[in-house]
């Protein structure tokens, strides 16, 4: 019996002092699984569970452990089983870093088709052309337009870009605020007496804008001639207005949204 419960214990002292080491979460648990089977060592036989009551120097120091399988393998079995990763790795490698690329996701785009600066759509959102990196004025723009090699992408931003896809998506989106804001101004009792047309300034006045700006552009574009200190700064009050009117019709949309949820939480009066 004695011996038997020496093959139970597992080679941890659960009974050392709290102040020399503190015993780690798996010391821990192999006391605790020590103190639990030990009493079941004076009521089975030793037979129910040979791997528990094998010789110490085992699992756990229970048993015995025979070497694992990684350390019987050489290196050459080692080779074999699992083969030579230089080559697979360095196979692997250009596509890994081509998918990091991943030009498929690009290829359903337009706009990188006629190159950065197209894909950038500097006359509407930058003051700088990308391909020059110099600040955008009637000079800079004027060489670039006289710019033989970007004869492909001028043509590519006033069709397709400019027409029809920009054309469609800003009619789309003013289209979307402005029934977004009659039907959320609606919901309002307070607010129902204001005529619908109002919900539709800003949207109208968003695509008047958006679109008087995607005129002005393919009239210089296409004739650089039109290009003068006064259609740049007409193109640039134009591209102003744009972002003031997409703004301000964002935000009806979202202050009526607001106020419809903050109904929606407050109790009704009885």
């Amino acid at each position: 019996m004695g011996s038997l419960r020496k093959s139970l214990h597992l080679g941890l002292d659960c009974r050392r002092p709290i102040g020399v080491l503190p015993l780690s979460l798996v010391e821990r648990r192999l006391c605790v699984v020590d103190r639990l089977l030990l009493p079941l060592a004076f009521l089975l036989p030793s037979g129910v569970f040979p791997r528990l009551f094998a010789p110490p120097g085992g699992i756990l120091g229970i048993g015995p452990q025979r070497p694992s399988r990684r350390c019987d393998r050489g290196p050459d079995t080692a080779e074999t089983s699992f083969g030579n990763s230089a080559p697979r790795a360095a196979y692997l490698l250009p596509s890994l870093r081509a998918d990091r690329r991943n030009p498929d996701r690009r290829k359903f785009l337009v706009t990188p088709k006629y190159g950065k600066d197209v894909e950038s759509r500097f006359l509407e959102r930058l003051k700088y052309i990308p391909s020059q990196t110099e600040v955008l004025s009637p000079s800079t723009l004027g060489r670039w337009l006289a710019d033989k090699a970007n004869s492909g992408a001028i043509r590519g931003y006033v069709c397709p870009v400019l027409f029809p896809l920009d054309a469609l998506f800003l009619i789309g989106l003013g289209v979307l605020l402005g029934l977004a804001s009659v039907s959320l101004g609606t919901r309002l009792e307070f607010l129902s007496h204001v005529p619908a047309w109002v919900w539709w300034v800003f949207p109208l006045l968003y695509m008047a804008s958006d679109l008087a700006e995607d005129a002005t552009i393919a009239a210089i574009l296409m004739s650089p001639a039109r290009l003068t200190e006064a259609s740049f700064k007409n193109l640039s009050a134009l591209t102003g207005i744009k972002l003031t009117t997409v703004a301000l019709a964002i935000g009806q949309v979202g202050f009526l949204a607001a106020l419809n949820g903050l109904l929606l939480l407050m109790p009704k009066p009885v």
